[in-house]
């Protein structure tokens, strides 16, 4: 887990050194999120599960970018995920906005015990978002939307040969604090 966070912060690093090369003032913002997933894994059968993370980041005008952390449990698996996302912004009125945008993550999956012969095993994913967010005062927003991310982590498995984790598909609201 020491070793998530440090990556976490790493990619929050990463993020603070973009916004300060962007000239505009960036408007920083931590939230939290709730989700309803679908796991897809090529040797076991599909599954869903509800997921919370956390995230931090900025906004500026017309691109957001932040780092998140995901937390997921399955019937056959558990799931942390490490998302650095960077979205593109289309003003939708006053309040409203619409993003599309990218992530690329690093998963951490447990198969249970019964299933699991190593400890856990990590790799990389790619995806792709969607969705709109909402002001809902100066310093608060909620956001929803849908995201796909494929990845290629494949672990060892008593039960069957080199199971893999093939995607996590999601909906989701997030509550937002934004300090502008």
């Amino acid at each position: 887990m020491q070793s998530k966070l440090l990556a976490l912060l790493g990619i929050t690093v990463c993020l603070s050194a973009q916004a300060e090369a962007d000239p505009r003032r960036p408007d920083p913002f931590v939230g939290i999120s709730l989700s309803f997933s679908e796991i897809v894994m090529d040797q076991l059968p599909s599954d869903t599960s509800f997921g919370k993370d956390v995230q931090i980041g900025v906004i500026y005008p017309q691109k957001r970018i932040y780092a998140s952390l995901d937390f997921r449990d399955w019937d056959e698996a558990d799931t942390r995920v490490i998302g650095a996302h960077y979205d593109r912004l289309w003003s939708l009125g006053r309040r409203a906005t619409a993003f599309a945008g990218v992530q690329g993550a690093l998963a951490d999956f447990d198969l249970n015990d019964k299933h699991q012969t190593e400890a856990h095993k990590t790799g990389p994913g790619l995806g792709v978002q969607a969705g709109a967010f909402w002001r809902l005062g100066d310093n608060w927003q909620l956001e929803t939307g849908v995201r796909h991310t494929r990845f290629q982590v494949e672990i060892d498995s008593q039960l069957v040969e080199g199971n893999k984790l093939e995607s996590i598909s999601e909906a989701y609201f997030s509550l937002t604090y934004r300090s502008n």
